[in-house]
């Protein structure tokens, strides 16, 4: 799931049930799970062609699931992602306004927040240097059986214009842009469709009816705007959740309504130096690319 396989089109053999596909480019072995008779028939075209010198077991280290304990099989996907070089020196600038506690020591119980400089040397140069550090885009989307549902459709090939915001890939093969999030380039895959209006059509629906009704809604066209629902029958909802850590993310934003309508309201984040690179770098990059 590596950007360098998306952008250069490496051909994804195994499918997301774990069977080959037509880009194995043999026969005998499209529709074959990978794990099992798939396995057992590649070992038999080895042999038949001469080429396996030798076939003993042996045991050895190999990544499993930590929740399932199944093997895990290394595919390409398509994936949606949020372009950190649009935000990342947005975030940087917004660390210098943080008041990190406490100040090396120094600072008194009864200290007002006025008194805590915005940056002290230690938080401050480690907040700083996990985002300077972090690379390569912020995959945004999972395959998970459960979580907060990503707000996009599949819109199938040839009926209309995908996303608004939607950008042609440019040449060299970059990631396909829909508002701000990049999602690699699968010709296997259908576009994806949504923009501003959708995305508050849906949020409208979550809000009265729960998060839950996007894996139970009969239709697509109820989660459409007016003026898109002439596509209903051409979209499929986007089955993939968001990293939680988008979730975590995102805490800012009620905290900070709640503090609009009550001025007394502060906000304060606990947690230890770990989360300079988990969760304090979420908050800030998702209060970076929303404000």
């Amino acid at each position: 799931q590596t950007s360098a396989c998306s952008e250069s089109l490496f051909p994804s053999p195994v499918d997301e049930a774990g069977k080959f596909t037509n880009d194995v480019g043999v026969d005998e072995l499209r529709g074959l799970e990978v794990y099992g008779e798939g396995e057992r028939r590649v070992i038999q075209l080895l042999q038949r062609s001469g080429v396996l010198v030798k076939e003993v077991p042996f045991p050895h280290l190999y990544p499993h699931d930590w929740r399932t304990k199944q093997p895990l099989i290394c595919r390409t996907a398509s994936q949606v992602f949020l372009r950190l070089d649009r935000i990342r020196d947005v975030a940087l600038d917004r660390i210098k306004r943080v008041h990190f506690m406490p100040y090396s020591g120094q600072i008194p119980p009864t200290a007002s927040l006025a008194d805590i400089p915005c940056f002290p040397t230690s938080a401050y140069t480690r907040m700083r240097a996990a985002l300077e550090s972090r690379q390569g885009d912020w995959c945004l989307s999972r395959q998970r059986q459960w979580g907060l549902p990503l707000p996009f459709f599949r819109l199938q090939r040839g009926q209309a214009e995908p996303a608004a915001g939607y950008e042609p890939p440019r040449s060299g093969g970059e990631s396909e842009r829909v508002q701000g999030v990049a999602q690699s380039r699968d010709p296997s895959e259908e576009p994806l469709f949504g923009d501003i209006d959708t995305f508050e059509a849906i949020a409208r629906k979550i809000r009265e009816e729960g998060s839950d009704a996007w894996w139970t809604s009969a239709h697509p066209a109820s989660w459409l705007p007016p003026q898109h629902r002439n596509l209903a029958a051409s979209l499929s909802p986007v089955s993939d959740t968001f990293d939680i850590w988008f979730d975590a993310g995102c805490a800012w934003k009620p905290a900070r309504e709640k503090q609009e309508k009550e001025v007394d309201i502060k906000t304060i984040v606990v947690e230890g130096t770990d989360q300079h690179r988990g969760w304090f770098q979420a908050l800030m990059l998702t209060h970076a690319a929303m404000t």
